[in-house]
């Protein structure tokens, strides 16, 4: 890629860019790293500044702005240069600014319209227009989209599909925030196909990516050319449960109607479960449950999901494997452990006959790790959520593996233990930190994994979807009471002595307890969660175990970097700093 840009063949797609920044082996030599957070920027610039220089008055656009950099002449503002240029670019056209004018008027998303050829002949009309003129030749993409978009109005989304691939290639770098609104269109438009255009869908999200308009959402991918390495199966149908709110129906030209296909949209409702009947003369089969819309999972995940013991011994005593998932990833295992989970709400049975039940089977590795897609549930963090060290004991015999991660924010088994063993000994304190936790695109996206396309598909309908429950006084209300009840809860049915076992445990099967997390703050760690909650003994044993005492965070209102000896001294953890002033002969611990 780098070496057809240096040899003027062609310009690095966004993909290719973001992909350097995960090479398959890391870029290291003795006392040097890449920081890629830094390089990305800077080569997303290179690469804008060789489009500009492509394009007609590109070069003489560059070299007005190397010489207000240099001072030769500072009178005048880089951006009234480009204003001015634009008004000669539309004096050019003349009265045809016109047909330009009726095409962005006429073709929005959300108005009546009618005559469909009669916007096709002005599309063709403009298409000439720009194909004309050199200096409007770089706008060609705006034709393309709004080609695009009468084609879904017109009732043909292969032929959208096709316009936007064009639109969105030309409008990468040089169409300002009209490519954000270009991509997320696609989107929906691309899931709509009777085949998902995965290819595309997988282009689009790494510009949404790249541009910070969201985030990765398959946090386990590698670089791949593999659609499923970047996007996954809810997220397709989130998409697709998008096209209603992005087109709606009365914006399409008479006639056309897409019809109206359940979606996945909102809760899963299930009437009466006595309806859904077991089939024992074949346990693996797979049943559909929905009537909002349908899932397809195996019976004995469906039989564990709703609790029913009876049925599930059943099957399997009629051979029923439990080494399956549904469709998003739960398995039998998973279902029995959620059963046992203090945290939710609401509170389960904390029955443990199922789980009893279901571990007796022999359980494959893939099984015991296997993560739900959207909710990113893992039975070895549903373990931990139990308070059960016996439990968590089970699954590392298992081999569950104690640093993959869970839930939304991207949890590892470690942190979530020292998250309940802070709740546990400051409930009022983890309250605090719960009421003025920053929005940051996890939160986000947490909100879009939850809400079931119920807020949106993207991190704006997110951030309008909060905003609104905010502005009802729902937000603070809700959470303030979830918070409470949760707290109690797990003051009800977890105690310390078995948290703090179980973390142990963790740790001495090889739980990383440097890795970084973006919750509670970006960058700390589960040292870092020790040292707050003033865990003495666990600080003491994760340093045995390789803890980094240089490992910093970043304060996201100063930017100050917080070093785990100040932690120690704002939480005023007594334990924690005896053992740091102990040490402190030995090695540099602030």
């Amino acid at each position: 890629m780098l070496r057809s840009w240096e040899n003027g063949k062609e310009l690095p797609s966004a993909q290719s860019i973001r992909l350097l920044s995960k090479p398959d082996k890391p870029i290291k030599s003795e006392g040097f790293e890449v920081n890629w957070q830094r390089v990305n920027p800077l080569i997303f610039i290179a690469r804008a500044i060789d489009f500009i220089r492509q394009e007609p008055l590109g070069r003489l656009l560059l070299e007005e702005a190397r010489l207000a950099t240099w001072g030769a002449d500072n009178r005048v503002s880089f951006a009234s240069e480009v204003l001015a240029m634009q008004s000669k670019v539309l004096e050019s056209i003349g009265p045809d600014q016109n047909l330009i004018a009726i095409l962005q008027h006429d073709l929005r998303r959300t108005v009546t319209k009618v005559d469909p050829a009669k916007y096709q002949d002005l599309i063709r009309q403009a298409r000439s227009l720009t194909q004309r003129s050199i200096q409007l030749q770089p706008s060609q993409y705006w034709i393309d989209w709004h080609d695009a978009r009468w084609h879904v109005f017109s009732g043909d989304l292969q032929g959208a599909n096709e316009l936007y691939k064009v639109a969105f290639e030309s409008a990468l770098f040089s169409a300002g925030k009209n490519q954000q609104q270009i991509a997320e269109e696609a989107m929906v438009v691309a899931a709509s196909q009777p085949n998902p255009d995965r290819v595309f869908l997988k282009q689009l999200k790494w510009s949404l990516i790249n541009f910070g308009y969201d985030i990765a959402s398959n946090s386990q991918a590698k670089p791949s050319q593999k659609a499923s390495d970047t996007i996954e199966e809810w997220e397709l149908e989130l998409w697709k449960s998008g096209f209603d709110h992005v087109f709606p129906k009365h914006g399409f030209f008479p006639g056309v109607d897409y019809g109206s296909d359940k979606k996945e949209l909102g809760p899963l409702f299930v009437g009466d479960y006595s309806e859904i009947k077991p089939d024992f003369r074949h346990p693996d089969r797979t049943t559909k449950i929905g009537e909002t819309w349908q899932r397809s999972m195996p019976q004995l995940v469906w039989f564990a999901l709703i609790g029913n013991i009876e049925v599930c011994k059943k099957l399997i005593e009629c051979g029923a494997k439990v080494n399956v998932a549904s469709e998003v990833g739960d398995t039998p295992l998973l279902m029995a452990l959620e059963e046992l989970n203090v945290t939710e709400l609401p509170l389960r049975s904390l029955n443990d006959e199922l789980y009893q039940l279901i571990k007796k089977e022999q359980h494959t590795t893939k099984t015991v790790n296997t993560r739900t897609q959207k909710k990113r549930l893992l039975p070895i963090i549903s373990a931990v959520k139990s308070g059960k060290p016996e439990i968590v004991q089970d699954l590392l015999s298992m081999s569950a593996d104690p640093n993959m991660r869970g839930d939304t924010d991207e949890q590892t088994p470690l942190n979530v233990c020292l998250k309940l063993i802070g709740i546990l000994k400051r409930p009022e304190l983890f309250k605090k930190h719960q009421a003025s936790m920053p929005i940051t695109p996890e939160a986000l996206d947490s909100i879009r994994r939850y809400s079931n396309g119920m807020s949106g598909f993207t991190m704006k309908h997110q951030q309008r979807a909060l905003g609104q429950s905010m502005q009802a006084g729902l937000y603070g209300f809700v959470g303030t009471l979830h918070n409470d009840i949760m707290c109690e809860n797990i003051h009800k049915h977890m105690s310390i002595g078995d948290m703090r076992e179980i973390a142990k445990m963790l740790i001495k099967s090889g739980a990383d307890v440097n890795t970084e997390h973006a919750s509670p703050l970006k960058g700390y760690t589960p040292l870092m969660l020790a040292v707050e909650v003033d865990e003495r003994e666990l600080f003491e044993l994760m340093l045995i175990h390789g803890g980094d005492l240089k490992k910093t965070y970043n304060d996201p209102d100063t930017e100050k970097k917080v070093s785990v000896y100040e932690i120690a001294h704002s939480f005023e953890s007594v334990g924690v700093l005896e053992v740091l002033n102990d040490i402190s002969q030995y090695m540099t611990v602030h």
